[in-house]
């Protein structure tokens, strides 16, 4: 069965903040080993936490790590404070992506209903003791279609991930967060488009778009 976010209007103006993402070498670890740990802000987790379809549950963010070296976390953000996170033993050399997703509301056929925030961090090298500063910033992601356009509502690509659009019988991949059919055929797609995002192989989420 597809997995397939449906689209939900946004619930809150777009923000982005600047996380600021350290990768380094502690002196528990060896020379060969790194970490990268980040912190979002109180006054961005009160925001973040205003998404919680019940206001006495927190909302879960999904952080993934991606490239050389990968892994996944649900962290639960509740407004009360601010939220660091951080990942450890990464091997020097290791090419990575950090990205950070709040999903909207999960519907079983469809994904996500609402909108969602996305964030990706440039691309991190694990150098052992050496401290690397990149910037992140959460950005609202929904899906749209007109005729036979299909785009995401980001102001640029997520760095290191591709997209796949997949409407009827067809199925194409893209660097870049739009895609036009330029078949003969005039808006030959009904029901529902999907957008599956990819960050180096690693699949982050699949929204959907109903289509008239």
């Amino acid at each position: 069965m597809k997995f397939t976010p449906p689209i939900c209007p946004s619930i809150f103006k777009l923000f982005a903040v600047t996380v600021i993402l350290f990768a380094f070498a502690s002196c528990s670890h060896t020379e060969e080993e790194g970490s990268v740990s980040f912190s979002i802000p109180h006054s961005v987790c009160k925001q973040i936490a205003a998404r919680a379809p019940v206001s006495t549950e927190s909302t879960a963010m999904k952080v993934f790590v991606t490239g050389d070296w990968q892994t996944t976390k649900m962290v639960p953000i509740t407004g009360d404070s601010s939220v660091t996170i951080e990942f450890d033993g990464i091997p020097s050399g290791s090419r990575l992506h950090v990205i950070c997703l709040i999903e909207g509301v999960p519907d079983e056929y469809y994904g996500t209903v609402g909108s969602c925030k996305i964030g990706a961090s440039n691309e991190i090298v694990i150098s052992g003791k050496y401290e690397n500063s990149v910037q992140l910033s959460l950005e609202d992601l929904d899906f749209s279609v007109d005729n036979s356009s299909y785009t995401l509502s980001l102001s640029r690509g997520l760095p290191g991930c591709t997209y796949r659009w997949e409407f009827s019988d067809i199925v194409a991949t893209t660097s870049v967060q739009s895609y036009t059919y330029s078949g003969s055929t005039t808006d030959p797609f009904m029901g529902y488009s999907y957008c599956t995002i990819y960050c180096d192989g690693t699949e982050i989420t699949t929204l959907s778009r109903e289509q008239h």
